[in-house]
């Protein structure tokens, strides 16, 4: 019988834990899923291990970039367009699933209506143990009988994840957005991040249910360790406030999370130029200090009030030179503590 459901993974030096998300899926209940792996040039055995299960087992097929394209969202775009059924579920290489995940998801999807379907996420540790002492997303006390509008979805993504963006999607709705795309839209490592966002404001339905995608904190990954794509985040929350306001416009309430989403990004942006400076090149620190200002420049101040101290609005939005000296004082203070 041909598959229902498409699994997309992209992968890259994940060797030591692909077989374990391979193994999640070739255990589960429901039994009429495909999945695809798109190695991106990885320097380990992950192409090695993936191709081996693949020669096992039809319902796997892997494919390799000609070249590293740096980031999940380019191998993942090009597992969903392989893709030959009409929904997809994303599995990272590091990551796991429940064994009745797949059957949950798709079930909740044909009874709910829904466009999307989420998990409820689950970190657990390098060995593959749940840590009980960091809440699941969305929390355990989420009413997950919820049909949310795509709306409603989207912005209970923005300051702060309380529902995640990893579940069953319809392939149509990456289809919509990639026909409406620029193709010089600014790729990066939270390029995954805003795609979440558009796939919700495409969505009429969106429906939560109990099956459980275990991800890991890999202490190996870009995003746990430091790299210049760390600050993408700059980026992609200017790109991400121009899709809100295109697409809802933004009220008072929103309109404030979205500023302090990006206050977030630029604090957390510089504080972590000035602990890493030395790790980078003169030209990317000039790249990361104008785009800091850049996002610095654009903030609404008088719309972010509300979430930050009448002492932070003081001293940071006036200048931006003494902002970075607040935060260069700051850092060499924490440094010698």
């Amino acid at each position: 019988m041909p598959p229902l459901v498409s699994i997309v993974m992209p992968a890259y030096n994940a060797g030591k834990y692909i077989s374990q998300a391979i193994e999640s899926v070739i255990q589960q209940s429901f039994t009429r899923w495909e999945l695809i792996i798109v190695d991106d040039c990885s320097t380990d055995q992950t192409f090695t291990i993936a191709t081996e299960y693949s020669n096992k087992d039809q319902r796997i097929k892997t494919f390799r970039l000609d070249q590293n394209s740096g980031c999940a969202y380019i191998p993942r775009k090009e597992a969903i367009q392989m893709a030959t059924t009409n929904w997809i579920v994303n599995l990272d290489a590091d990551d796991f699933i429940d064994s009745n995940d797949l059957e949950i998801l798709y079930n909740k999807a044909i009874d709910s209506g829904a466009d999307i379907v989420l998990h409820r996420l689950i970190r657990v540790d390098i060995n593959g143990n749940i840590e009980r002492s960091v809440e699941p997303c969305p929390k355990w006390n989420f009413d997950l009988q919820r049909i949310l509008t795509g709306k409603e979805a989207c912005m209970l993504t923005i300051k702060e994840w309380n529902i995640n963006g990893n579940g069953l999607f319809k392939k149509s709705l990456f289809e919509a957005i990639w026909k409406e795309q620029n193709s010089n839209s600014f790729i990066g490592m939270n390029t995954d991040e805003l795609l979440t966002r558009q796939l919700f404001l495409e969505a009429n339905r969106v429906a939560l249910c109990n099956a459980q995608y275990f991800y890991r904190m890999n202490p190996q990954s870009i995003s746990s360790s430091f790299s210049f794509k760390l600050f993408h985040i700059l980026q992609t929350n200017q790109q991400l406030k121009k899709l809100l306001i295109s697409k809802i416009g933004l009220n008072e309430t929103n309109a404030s999370l979205m500023e302090a989403q990006i206050w977030e990004g630029v604090l957390s942006s510089s504080i972590r130029l000035k602990m890493f400076e030395k790790e980078l090149s003169p030209s990317q620190k000039r790249e990361i200090v104008q785009n800091i200002y850049q996002s610095w420049h654009n903030i609404d101040w008088n719309t972010l009030k509300r979430h930050i101290s009448q002492i932070q609005y003081i001293l940071f939005h006036k200048s931006f030179k003494l902002f970075m000296i607040i935060i260069s004082t700051w850092v060499y203070v924490k440094k010698f503590k």
